[in-house]
């Protein structure tokens, strides 16, 4: 089962999805940490209201706008709210910090830690050939990739199969066009198709347990000072382990190697009102890996 979509910005003001025909619209809503697509909401509502799926997108670094991680996440955040919960989340990234790795990371953690849903991950596969993605791959961000090939014209839908793309063993979705033309709209679109039926797209759009895919080990079992949880039941904390610093979302452990990513992340969490003490005696850190270990 797949599922046929566009993806539309700023730049198709007046779609009427009415006229149509696909099962799912995604819409950019924010760009870097000041850009709302003023035309947004009544892309969104027009495609509600014609029953497609829905999806919402954040462009990192929209130019001129460049934020922190965080800062770009928490303006995403607040621009989407009213979607939550009933559109997929996305993080585009193909702007001019695309080779940031960490920073991806960052915004994708703090969506996931805010709001419980796990936003895709969405780029092209020449990035993806640039630069080493394997800490989003390895956390189960799904993928929303982009390859078109010669991008010639099409008229309608296809449904090829996604590109063999680094770091994932599967594609969630894949955007194989930016010059489709369909019946109610005069101009070109990016066409994309979702490998999954409607039950797999709101899923994604969901809440779910947490973050998966990491490997932890535990030797003890003496209880550290209290964690705080987030609202949907995870752990976040820092911990400092044989001159390194990780940030554990879930039972996720992410390293944070710069000073100005860990300062970004200490602020994101005391302004949501968790402790940014940097655990480091040897029995708290043994028992957070096994919080993590038997989360998953």
């Amino acid at each position: 089962m797949v599922l046929n979509g566009v993806d539309v910005a700023s730049w198709q003001v007046g779609i009427d999805f009415s006229k149509i025909a696909c099962d799912f619209a995604i819409i950019k809503a924010t760009g870097g940490k000041s850009y709302v697509n003023p035309h947004c909401d009544t892309q969104y509502q027009s495609a509600k209201k014609s029953g497609k799926l829905l999806g919402v997108y954040h462009y990192a670094h929209e130019s001129g706008m460049e934020g922190t991680a965080a800062q770009e996440a928490q303006f995403f955040l607040d621009n989407v709210k009213g979607y939550i919960g009933e559109a997929i989340l996305i993080l585009d990234w193909e702007s001019s910090n695309k080779g940031d790795v960490a920073w991806a990371k960052a915004w994708l953690d703090y969506v996931y830690a805010k709001t419980g849903i796990r936003p895709l991950f969405y780029t092209y596969t020449g990035v993806l050939n640039s630069y080493n993605f394997s800490s989003i791959a390895n956390a189960n961000y799904g993928l929303w990739i982009a390859n078109y090939g010669t991008d010639a014209a099409i008229n309608g839908f296809k449904q090829p199969s996604g590109p063999v793309s680094p770091y994932w063993t599967s594609t969630a979705m894949y955007q194989y066009s930016s010059n489709t033309f369909l019946s109610g709209w005069s101009g070109r679109l990016d066409a994309n198709v979702f490998y999954g039926d409607k039950n797999t797209w709101k899923a994604y759009a969901s809440k779910e347990g947490t973050i998966t895919g990491s490997s932890t080990t535990n030797s003890s079992t003496q209880k550290p000072t209290q964690t705080k949880k987030t609202k949907e039941g995870n752990v976040m904390l820092l911990f400092k382990e044989n001159g390194k610093v990780y940030w554990l979302v879930g039972n996720q452990f992410t390293h944070v190697a710069k000073p100005a990513e860990l300062n970004e992340i200490k602020i994101m969490m005391k302004q949501a009102g968790y402790d940014t003490h940097e655990h480091t005696n040897s029995s708290q850190i043994a028992y957070i890996k096994k919080i993590a270990t038997e989360k998953k």
